[in-house]
């Protein structure tokens, strides 16, 4: 699926909907993460017309259904997702009020993780 295909469908959605409080259906949703491992989060949402926060939410709440949540404000969870097949790795650690985004080669993720396990 490419960005186009679902800008396309996310625009008839949008010209067809009886609101526009209607929430987005989840099966645009399944096509947006089909997108996440070949486009950046940013180049999606702004294509799309979506915040960060309801990329976040939808596209990676199994993640965080899953993660133990932390009581402090600070970073808590760590998200990876792989960037356009290069041999960059995207990752979010994501708190309650805060997000933090590390590029890391593929080569240094074996460094990286084990240091994030501390923050989990």
């Amino acid at each position: 699926m490419t960005l186009e295909e679902v800008t396309a469908a996310f625009t008839k959605w949008r010209i067809a909907r009886a609101s526009t409080k209607e929430s987005i259906p989840l099966d645009l949703w399944e096509k947006v993460k089909e997108l996440v491992p070949n486009y950046k989060k940013s180049v999606i949402c702004k294509a799309l017309h979506l915040s960060g926060g309801q990329f976040n939410k939808h596209c990676f709440q199994a993640n965080r259904d899953s993660k133990p949540t932390s009581k402090n404000d600070g970073f808590v969870q760590a998200i990876a997702a792989t960037l356009r097949q290069t041999d960059i790795c995207e990752l979010n650690l994501q708190g309650k009020s805060k997000t933090l985004t590390l590029k890391v080669p593929l080569s240094q993720l074996s460094f990286v993780l084990p240091l994030m396990e501390n923050l989990i």
